[in-house]
């Protein structure tokens, strides 16, 4: 399972390899929620003084979207709903918090 592709687990099908799939394909929505989230925050709380301060509170930021899109991948397979509609449903709540951060703060 781990050494094949995202369409070669679909086609063998099961719930498992269909969600292990779905939530491989999950993991291309990390970087763009993480670089909606520390931009803003960094530019907005990061000045030549305080750069440290700025990363860390930008990092600590990205966390908890990027770690709703892995938990969403990761618990897939054991709900009750097909695991493509757990697996967007946790990329559009992550998407949430990302989107409103984003358009506050526009750079």
């Amino acid at each position: 399972r781990y050494t094949m592709t995202g369409p070669e687990l679909l086609a063998i099908g099961g719930k498992t390899n269909e969600a292990y799939a779905w939530a491989r394909w999950s993991r291309v929505v990390i970087p763009l929620l993480a670089a909606l989230i520390v931009m803003p925050i960094f530019v907005r709380f990061s000045n030549r003084d305080a750069i440290v301060s700025g990363c860390l509170k930008a990092l600590g930021g990205a966390a908890l979207p990027v770690l709703v899109v892995v938990v969403g991948g990761m618990i897939a397979d054991t709900s009750a709903f097909p695991p493509m509609t757990v697996v967007l449903i946790a990329v559009g709540l992550a998407l949430i918090p990302a989107s409103i951060v984003y358009l506050r703060w526009r750079l």
